[in-house]
């Protein structure tokens, strides 16, 4: 009878140990090194980086292991600008020590559907932080969140309050920078590519005149690309409910960029297309009233060096409304 009980002791602890709930503070179902924390920052075109950057926040996002669209959101903030209430022209950066900060950050995306809006994916103070050490050095993890967003060589903001509490300059500290997001275990390299086309959905419907597309290249440290083209057909629906395909060109240029090599451009100017009646070029404003749906696009983006060689050839067959890589 002993030998029974002790049996279904044995077998309780082990189906225990077995449901137990992951430990949220831990952190472990996702992995980083230190060589993760790259400077992803972006920044304008033809911008230097900001002398009233409060902080030398470096941010990466991980996914849940064994879990679905879940993810965690890791900071890694190691100096403050000690006069950042006051911006100087020459700022002066601290280490920041002690186990009691506290950091809260917000993280949004441009929303896919209309890139002057925003996509709020964390509001700010909605998730808990906790700092951890990992092999010498500290990292603030949220967390897990779910979301259907693909981070891969997304644009996000975060805009993030942290608490030094105990150091020699106790300081808070409220900021918004904006970041690319690279692939789990991406390395830096020379051999520029799209990595994502967004958004992707173009809006032709009748009586607007704005077709809003945009792209990410990445592997490009040199800056080697220095102008994108896209060449191919439109099809969409004319307002007599008829299919109609049109020749279509137009320039991206480059928005923003990162010390690594990852840029996003937009489109700028005139969607160019061909007028089989007339035999001439036209712009897209000459398509006001005269389209009634939503076109898809397919072609090729030719990425273009300083000489005006191409670099990149990169193939789209149906540009269509998905977000996501091509």
């Amino acid at each position: 009878m002993k030998q029974l009980t002790a049996l279904i002791m044995a077998f309780l602890l082990v189906f225990a140990s077995c449901q137990k709930p992951n430990d949220l503070a831990t952190g472990k179902d996702i992995s980083y090194t230190q060589a993760d924390f790259v400077d992803t920052e972006a920044i304008g075109v033809g911008a230097e980086k900001a002398d009233d950057r409060k902080s030398d926040l470096k941010v990466v996002i991980r996914k849940v292991s064994n879990a679905v669209n879940t993810y965690r959101l890791v900071l890694k903030v190691d100096s403050v600008q000690l006069n950042s209430v006051v911006p100087t022209d020459n700022p002066t950066f601290q280490p920041i020590t002690g186990q009691d900060n506290v950091i809260s950050a917000g993280l949004t995306i441009p929303d896919p559907t209309n890139p002057d809006l925003d996509q709020s994916i964390i509001i700010k103070g909605q998730l808990v932080f906790r700092k951890q050490s990992e092999n010498g050095y500290f990292v603030y993890v949220s967390d897990p969140f779910e979301t259907t967003v693909k981070f891969d060589y997304e644009l996000v903001t975060v805009d993030y309050n942290l608490k030094v509490t105990n150091n020699s300059f106790p300081i808070e500290i409220n900021e918004e920078r904006d970041f690319f997001i690279l692939p789990n275990g991406k390395t830096v390299e020379q051999a520029p590519e799209v990595a994502r086309l967004k958004p992707p959905r173009l809006n032709l419907l009748a009586g607007s005149k704005t077709v809003r597309v945009g792209s990410v290249i990445s592997n490009d440290p040199a800056g080697q690309i220095t102008k994108m083209l896209f060449k191919g057909n439109l099809t969409a629906t004319d307002v007599n409910q008829k299919q109609v395909t049109l020749q279509v060109q137009m320039d991206l240029v480059k928005t923003v960029n990162s010390a690594i090599g990852v840029s996003a451009w937009g489109y700028e100017g005139c969607l160019n297309y061909y007028d089989e009646t007339t035999k001439q070029w036209k712009c897209e404003g000459d398509l006001s009233g005269k389209l009634s749906s939503i076109g898809i696009l397919s072609g090729t983006l030719y990425l273009l060096d300083n000489r005006g060689i191409t670099a990149t050839i990169h193939q789209i067959d149906d540009w269509q409304g998905e977000t996501g890589d091509f």
